[in-house]
């Protein structure tokens, strides 16, 4: 392992076998491993990068003329392009030197690195971030990559399953090369002094030492009142953070916070149920999901505006989805998830599905920064009673780049769940209605003692049918009705012989309006 600092150093470039080269400030020699060049006059060339392929050379952007420099054969030769962008110029495998038009082929940066395997120029662009915790980084092959690590100040490595500081403290234009066992990186601290060059083995990389986040200093507002929290969970979830949790996937038996299953865990996972996580591809189709579950629905959609509000069972949670876009602020996404909000049905209560991942390449990676902006619309809309950030996993437990892949942003969602109550259980849709009671026994003309000293059903089935003859008018039916409500009720203190019978005679003798009935004693 072999470090080097260049005081006064800038931009640099090194190989792996140990050639290099360091601009200073602009009118002192350039600084490489065969001693000192000088610069060309009231010149230097900026974001140099180097080869020895072809003999050694090195370029630059010119920081005086219009033109590109290129140093070969010992001396200077000026190219008449203007090289465009933060790594501007690059030689390919052959020895090529390539100067950046920023068209749209390389984008606005330039060029990080030449893929070793395929020759392929890979530009700044496409290595801008990353789900790994790296910021401009170059892929050396076999999984590895090094850039500028997003946890904590410094260059880093990412091994395929951990992050590995090699240069703890502010690190820029970070170029990283490997051939088979060794490697070679170049990096500038922001203040440009000095540079640093350093060559490693694979070996020395992954003895370094694992990355630990710097602390994450946001000023996360407080909701403070009750809120159901948690996170989307595909695997043994976060278990120190949040009130619930909604298990997707991969979780099952009893669980000691309330939790929302989905169609995959529903009927696996037992303990206090809060909902059943439903979605579709049309509006009506979860509508009609929602009529059908037996657990509470919380539904969603998977946009930030749903195409109509969709009509819940009462109880329900409707979720609204709210993800920032790369190109969007968090000032601009703020504004205008509080107009989304602000249209949902009144007396609706929602279930806020809240952006806690990076691998969508169309979504912002300011994950830390997003949680304030959570926190206020938690407090600002009293119709949010879930809170449920997409994801608390990890790509060890089921779903890469959540929190647990993000350990930058756990202590914002920390404050934030700091600031939350969990709500009163029981919790759950309103009970059903009771059914209706029997109606009460309609008051009619008629003595109680009707029903008494029953010997024969034909004999009260004569009282009866002089009841109705006497009492009732056929034709109204509401009269006829009332009058079969008097029997139902009479009969209950007969036998069951009686209760067979006399429904039969008596219906007979009206029918027939027999003038031979017997009266009653």
């Amino acid at each position: 392992m072999t470090r080097i600092e260049i005081p006064g150093g800038m931009y640099c470039d090194a190989l792996p076998n140990g050639a290099y080269v360091c601009i200073r400030a602009s009118g002192q020699p350039l600084v490489t491993h065969l001693g000192e060049v000088p610069s060309p006059a009231g010149a230097n060339p900026l974001y140099v990068r180097c080869t020895e392929v072809g003999g050694w050379k090195f370029a630059g952007q010119s920081n005086h003329n219009p033109e590109t420099l290129e140093y070969r054969d010992g001396g200077w030769h000026p190219v008449p392009i203007v090289a465009c962008g933060v790594s501007p110029v690059i030689y390919d495998l052959t020895g090529q030197l390539h100067i950046s038009d920023c068209g749209p082929s390389v984008g606005s940066q330039g060029w990080r690195y030449v893929d070793s395997v395929t020759g392929a120029l890979v530009t700044g662009d496409a290595t801008y971030g990353s789900s790994f915790g790296l910021s401009e980084w170059t892929d050396i092959g076999g999984g590895w990559y090094i850039g500028q690590c997003n946890l904590a100040r410094g260059c880093a490595c990412w091994d395929g399953t951990t992050l590995r500081m090699i240069e703890p403290g502010d690190s820029w234009f970070i170029r990283a090369r490997r051939d088979g066992d060794q490697v070679s990186i170049a990096l500038v601290r922001k203040t440009g002094d000095p540079s640093i060059l350093r060559w490693l083995t694979m070996a020395e990389l992954r003895a370094m030492p694992v990355v630990v986040p710097d602390p994450v200093v946001v000023n996360v507002p407080p909701i403070n009142r009750a809120l159901w929290f948690g996170g989307f969970a595909f695997g043994t979830p976060l278990a120190v953070l949040g009130n619930c949790l909604l298990a997707v996937r991969n979780i099952t038996g009893p669980q000691a916070r309330p939790v929302i299953v989905s169609d995959e865990t529903v009927g696996n996972v037992s303990g206090t149920i809060l909902g059943h996580f439903i979605s579709g591809s049309t509006v009506e189709a979860i509508e009609l999901q929602a009529k059908t579950i037996a657990e509470r629905p919380v539904a969603y959609w998977d946009d930030r505006r749903w195409p109509r509000w969709p009509v819940l069972p009462t109880g329900a949670w409707l979720c609204v989805r709210a993800y920032c876009l790369k190109d969007e602020s968090p000032a601009a996404f703020e504004a205008d998830m509080r107009t989304v909000l602000s249209t949902v049905p009144v007396g609706q209560d929602v279930a806020l599905v809240a952006q806690c991942y990076t691998s969508n390449l169309d979504l912002t990676s300011d994950l830390v920064g997003l949680v304030p902006v959570f926190a206020r619309l938690c407090r600002d809309f009293p119709c949010i009673v879930a809170l449920l950030p997409f994801s608390f996993s990890g790509l060890t437990t089921g779903r890469a780049t959540g929190l647990q892949d993000h350990p930058e942003a756990l202590p914002a969602w920390t404050a934030l769940a700091a600031t939350v109550t969990t709500p009163t259980l029981p919790i759950g849709p309103p009970p059903p209605p009771p059914p209706p009671k029997e109606p009460p026994m309609p008051a009619l003309p008629v003595s109680p003692d009707i029903w008494q000293n029953v010997e024969y059903p034909q004999v009260l089935a004569a009282r009866l049918a002089r009841v109705a003859r006497e009492k009732l008018d056929w034709q109204e039916t509401t009269q006829w009705a009332i009058f079969q409500t008097m029997v139902r009720y009479g009969l209950a203190g007969v036998s069951d012989t009686n209760r067979v019978l006399v429904p039969v005679a008596l219906a007979t003798m009206i029918k027939n309006e027999d003038p031979n009935a017997p009266e009653a004693p």
